[in-house]
């Protein structure tokens, strides 16, 4: 957002409601998610050797996707998984009921 934007009546009027709706929500009580994700296919471009001889390694034909999405609290990680492929929305809605 840009700097002007963020000083507009319309963005401070929505700031100030978002406030009123959260102001009262203990941090003990919030749960925050995140997610993330990496192919498994992905290689260095530079690895290291002994002097004089060459880095060798292979590279899967086709890595697959892997994601994680976990929760988080004060507490520290309150649940995780892992699952082969993308998050989609069914997956993060069971994920969530758990």
């Amino acid at each position: 957002m840009h700097p002007q934007a963020k000083a507009s009546e319309r963005v401070q009027r929505l700031r100030s409601e978002y406030w009123e709706v959260i102001r009262d929500i203990r941090v003990e009580g919030l749960v925050l998610l995140g997610e993330s994700g990496v192919n498994l296919g992905l290689i260095r471009l530079f690895a290291w050797a002994m002097s004089g001889q060459r880095a060798y390694g292979a590279q899967p034909k086709r890595g697959r996707n892997v994601s994680l999405v976990a929760g988080l609290s004060l507490a520290g990680v309150v649940a995780s998984a892992v699952i082969l492929g993308a998050f989609e929305s069914l997956s993060f809605e069971a994920f969530v009921a758990t």
